[in-house]
């Protein structure tokens, strides 16, 4: 009888008789040693006590449990363990492309994550915002974080360090341009650091601007050339991340008064952005604009990405399903829509042939000027929401 080749089928489970190996070896010539037949193994242990072996994980399993490690961690390091949906696929190159996150990756994973318990996504006031439960903090410290080599002087100094002295410099280096007068610095006083930098943070010049070319890449520093002269300053996404997720080291500080009450100030504002809308009659359901161009987005990106042109009525059933039926009513949902066409973020374009839509959906449509204004498309320029 032949066996299956195990090395032809590594999958393959094969059962035989735990007395084979005896039996051939009975009947072998005297003095020669038993050939074993396909199937059988060389080792001298019977066939039938198996011998597990732990599998190796994939490259493509690999890299989704690096992937998850970091979109873990990044939430667990946002401003109160918030993490606002609009800023959560703002990676560094260096991330994206080490990791392979795209935004299209980062959204699958992250609705995994949601599925599985390990994130929840909370709603309030037409904001989305990641948290992370109390599964996904025990999860988090099973996964291992994929060492990120820049290639720069100082990035391999910057990974020796623990979790805790990574987070101090990034507030160190963030706070030494908040507390500047213009909050910029140049090439030659921005590596020029005073204490905690130098000794209990061991700050170098390597260290620092590898950490800071990182925090450019995220757009929380902006770096202008003009030039050989080179000048840094603090985004205004920089003196959020300040106000929201500083670690300072448990050492004394001397602060300016002015600058404490700036600092204060940007605590104030970046806890502001989880508190809901003010205004609206009582009673009345409340999404931003800001909720109703984040959906309009999607849509466009996962289904008409080629045209550009988004319906309308989808829109209002993607606000329906997240944010409830009322936030989708006319007196909401449309005053929001207004609103982002006042703002010159998006147009509004009519259905010329009725009959290519249902009632329902022209219905769930904006009435315009003796016309229906059935789709939603984005302007060439983006103003700031005001």
């Amino acid at each position: 009888m032949t066996h299956p080749n195990a090395a032809d089928n590594e999958s393959a489970q094969v059962t035989t008789d735990s007395t084979f190996p005896a039996a051939m070896a009975s009947n072998a010539p005297e003095g020669s040693s038993p050939t074993p037949e396909a199937g059988v193994p060389a080792t001298g242990h019977p066939r039938g006590e198996d011998t597990v072996v732990a599998a190796s994980p994939t490259a493509q399993e690999q890299e989704e449990r690096y992937q998850r490690a970091y979109l873990l961690q990044q939430v667990k390091e946002a401003g109160a363990g918030k993490l606002t949906k609009g800023k959560a696929n703002r990676f560094p190159r260096l991330v994206a492309r080490e990791l392979g996150l795209t935004s299209a990756v980062a959204n699958a994973v992250r609705e995994q994550l949601v599925q599985e318990g390990y994130l929840q996504v909370a709603r309030k006031g037409g904001r989305e915002t990641y948290e992370l439960t109390d599964a996904g903090e025990m999860y988090l410290q099973t996964l291992e974080h994929k060492p990120l080599s820049t290639g720069k002087p100082g990035a391999e100094h910057a990974a020796e360090v623990t979790e805790e002295v990574r987070k101090h410099r990034r507030t160190f280096l963030l706070f030494q341009l908040f507390e500047t007068e213009g909050q910029t610095l140049d090439q030659k006083a921005i590596n020029r650091f005073r204490e905690p930098g130098r000794k209990c943070l061991d700050l170098k010049a390597p260290v620092a601007n590898a950490v800071r070319r990182q925090m450019i890449e995220e757009g929380l520093i902006e770096e202008q050339r003009q030039g050989r002269n080179v000048t840094y300053t603090l985004t205004p996404a920089g003196r959020e991340e300040l106000g929201a997720a500083a670690h300072f080291p448990d050492v004394e500080l001397l602060i300016n008064g002015r600058v404490l009450n700036e600092l204060l100030e940007a605590a104030r504002e970046a806890a502001r952005q989880f508190q809901a809308p003010e205004g609206g009659p009582a009673g009345r359901p409340m999404v931003s604009a800001e909720a109703v161009w984040e959906a309009f987005e999607e849509l466009r990106r996962q289904k008409y990405e080629a045209s550009g042109r988004v319906p309308i009525h989808e829109v209002r059933s993607r606000i329906a399903a997240r944010y409830g039926p009322e936030a989708a009513r006319s007196d909401v949902f449309d005053e929001q829509v207004r609103r982002l066409r006042r703002d010159g973020r998006i147009r509004t374009l009519p259905l010329r042939d009725l009959q290519q839509a249902t009632a329902e959906q022209l219905s769930a449509s904006l009435r315009g000027e003796d016309e229906t204004l059935f789709y939603l498309e984005a302007a060439q320029a983006e103003p700031v929401l005001r």
